[in-house]
């Protein structure tokens, strides 16, 4: 392990916990990690204040895309289908096709939401919380006491970053893109969680 980025002083062996590769200095109270990644990844803001770290993340994927020109496709053909309906005066094919539409018009905000909405994570503070919006809400708290392992769950096209809770809960943090990045994030928060 290397030396405190501060002091410049070797950690003692009881200061280093070697499984989540990082240290706390004795001396001067300074936490590290031994990252390779140097930087957040893209999408995504951290900063620490030293009481707490805060992760911002876009909620945006490709997937997320793909959902609204589908919604958009359907949404207008359920409305042509609608016209029909009011032309025809056919009562069962209107209410249908107005259900579709609303259907659609739900899923095309949702979608909207998606692509416009972010993902807040705060570590400190006695607990881990996460929000989601627009409009912001805490979706999960979580006290720091019951957080048994943060871990990347790898995807085919998204890492996502997670906490594993004392009793068997899966949280999702955020999605971190590479396996890099997300081995950044889980690497920050291993360390807010060594420090609280």
């Amino acid at each position: 392990m290397s030396p405190c980025p501060k002091c410049k002083r070797p950690p003692d062996a009881r200061d280093v916990v070697a499984e989540l590769g990082m240290a706390r200095c004795s001396a001067c109270g300074e936490t590290w990690t031994e990252v390779v990644a140097q930087a957040p990844p893209a999408g995504l803001k951290l900063h620490d204040d030293g009481e707490r770290l805060v992760i911002v993340a876009r909620t945006r994927e490709v997937g997320t895309f793909v959902e609204l020109v589908f919604m958009l496709v359907w949404t207008a053909m359920a409305a042509m289908f609608t016209v029909i309906g009011v032309a025809i005066w056919f009562l069962p094919f209107l209410a249908i096709s107005v259900l579709f539409v609303c259907i659609g018009v739900y899923r095309i905000v949702a979608a909207l939401v998606k692509v416009f909405g972010h993902r807040r994570v705060e570590v400190g503070r006695g607990f881990l919380r996460v929000f989601t919006g627009p409009p912001e809400r805490e979706e999960v708290a979580v006290p720091l006491a019951d957080v048994a392992l943060v871990e990347i769950d790898a995807g085919s096209l998204q890492n996502h970053v997670v906490v594993r809770t004392r009793d068997g809960r899966r949280i999702e943090l955020v999605g971190a893109g590479t396996f890099e990045g997300a081995g950044y994030v889980v690497a920050k928060v291993r360390g807010r969680l060594l420090v609280a």
